[in-house]
Parts: C-alpha cells; structure tokens; sequence
C-alpha cells in the first residue's frame, strides 16, 4: 500500500531495492575480475621476463667466475709441479 513502511522502515519494496543492490554487487565483481586479472597477468610475464634475463646474466658470470678460479688453480698446480 501507498506509504507504509516496510519491516527497515524505508517506504517502498524491499525486493527491488535487494534485487538492484545483488545486481550492482556482481557489476562490481565482474569490473574488479576484468581490471585485476589481465594486470596480474601482465605483471607475471614481466616478472618472469625480468627474472629470467637476472639468471641468464649471473649464469654468465658465474661461468667467468669459475673459469677464472679454474684456470688460477691449474696455473699453481702447474707451478708446483715444475
């Protein structure tokens, strides 16, 4: 009926307002999932790519690192043996 209230008080149907209000929630949801999800996707790649090239760089030095210390020990040994 015209101006009574509902159990909340608030003049008008409870259902429209429950039905508008489920209807803004997931529109919210599915912005938030279509913001986050192809940034977290972005942010992986660039992640991993950076991530990669820092090992590939260590992986070079540590290859000159040993072949130095390599090549100095084989140098004393040569020494000690002549």
């Amino acid at each position: 009926m015209i101006g009574r209230k509902n159990s909340s008080g608030a003049a008008g149907s409870s259902a429209v307002n429950k039905g508008t209000g489920l209807k803004y929630r997931y529109r919210l949801i599915i912005s938030m999932l279509l913001v986050a999800i192809p940034l977290m996707v972005i942010l992986a790649v660039i992640l991993t790519s950076l991530s990669s090239n820092s090992l590939k760089k260590e992986a070079k030095h540590g290859s000159a690192t040993l072949a130095r210390s390599v090549s100095i020990g084989v140098e004393e040994w040569m020494s000690e043996r002549h």
